[in-house]
């Protein structure tokens, strides 16, 4: 990993400087990037800052392996204008085409790969832009949408079913976060990320979701048991998983963690901005129904269904509330029940101690211990 870390965290984390910064300075990130791209990292990439090419243009990363281009990199911050923006994309454009005609910068003995990409680079929080809809534009063939999450530098692609559902953002729907999180408990996405890993480290290179989990997966016996093919659609939204549907290499730094870990990261880093508004409506009125929940929080964003939260009538809601309850422990209430009982406010804690909250409180540990038991019988 980079070394240089109090030099970026001097630099505003919304600046282009910022996450310019944060692929000179961090091997982790120049590594999920070459993943994001189907790669596979080995540190003999080199990601070359400020490359000139014909007509004064300048590229912020050249990417090269093996003295070939594989990808020209465009960086952008968080809260840019949308003809800041747009101008990216023109730039990306050229790019392609230097590719296409095979223009390389002055003086420099490289060639395009066969495959090369063109990459749009920017922090996580471009989502809460309100100049622009990152999705409400046309970009070049060749191009990947790159996304580093300011909170944990894992790098993810925004996948093309995510970009069509961050499309309706500003029309007819609101927008708080692009984080997708299908129908499953947190711990069930833990469990299926340390299985894929266990299989990986038995030399394991891919998997088909359907089989996995009517051969395998079922026999945990989770809550969501049948649903499983949800968790590897949230894993691989994350990020966590690739095209292979093995871990990625984000995937295979959160599968690291314990399950309070790793619940306490997700919470962090991706569905803070849900637990913020749920929490601050059922802690003034815990008895609230669902149907009064979606209307209360739709009534904060000029009545519009807000994505991944109220625009599957209650449905979401409903599995947030599942969450909280199950993997945090921080609300109680009974199946279809609206009589809640707060516990306490996970965000209000410091790390260590919602860590220790989760391990008292959450359901998830008996599941997962079932799984380890599984494993290390051979059953599984």
């Amino acid at each position: 990993m980079g070394s240089n870390k109090l030099e970026i965290d001097q630099l505003h984390d919304k600046s282009e400087s910022y996450v310019q910064q944060l692929i000179r300075e961090r091997d982790d990130v120049k590594k999920y990037i070459i993943d994001s791209l189907g790669r596979d990292y080995d540190g003999n990439e080199k990601f070359i800052p400020e490359v000139t090419f014909i007509n004064g243009i300048t590229v912020d990363f050249n990417i090269v392996k093996n003295d070939k281009i594989i990808a020209l990199l465009e960086c952008k911050s968080g809260e840019i204008g949308v003809t800041e923006y747009v101008r990216g994309i023109g730039q990306l454009l050229q790019y392609e085409y230097f590719f296409e005609e095979s223009i390389l910068p002055s003086g420099v003995p490289l060639e395009y790969s066969e495959d090369f990409q063109t990459i749009y680079f920017f922090p996580s929080n471009i989502i809460k832009n309100r100049n622009f809809n990152l999705a409400r534009f046309k970009y070049p063939t060749s191009t990947k949408l790159l996304e580093v999450n300011i909170g944990n530098y894992y790098v993810r692609e925004i996948p093309e079913d995510e970009i069509k559902k961050l499309s309706e953002i500003g029309t007819s729907k609101a927008g708080i976060s692009q984080y997708y999180f299908r129908d499953n408990r947190l711990y069930e996405l833990y469990i299926l990320l340390q299985y894929l890993s266990y299989l990986g480290h038995k030399g394991v290179k891919e998997v088909n979701r359907s089989s996995l989990e009517k051969e395998q997966l079922r026999k945990i016996s989770t809550q969501n048991n049948n649903n499983w093919r949800n968790a590897f659609i949230t894993l691989s939204s994350l990020g966590f998983i690739s095209h292979n549907n093995m871990l990625s290499e984000t995937g295979k730094m959160i599968a690291i963690r314990d399950y309070a870990g790793f619940c306490a990261e997700i919470l962090e880093s991706y569905i803070k901005p849900y637990v913020e508004i749920i929490y601050g409506i059922i802690s003034k009125h815990p008895t609230i129904s669902l149907l009064e929940l979606k209307n209360k929080i739709e009534s904060e964003f000029n009545n519009k269904p807000v994505l991944f939260m109220t625009d599957s009538e209650t449905r979401y809601l409903s599995s947030w509330l599942n969450i909280l309850r199950d993997d945090f422990g921080c609300i109680e209430f009974a199946p279809r029940s609206s009589e809640r009982k707060i516990i306490y406010y996970p965000l209000e804690l410091k790390k260590e101690i919602l860590i220790n909250k989760i391990r008292e409180y959450s359901v998830g540990n008996e599941y997962i211990q079932n799984y380890n038991k599984l494993v290390e019988e051979n059953t599984l």
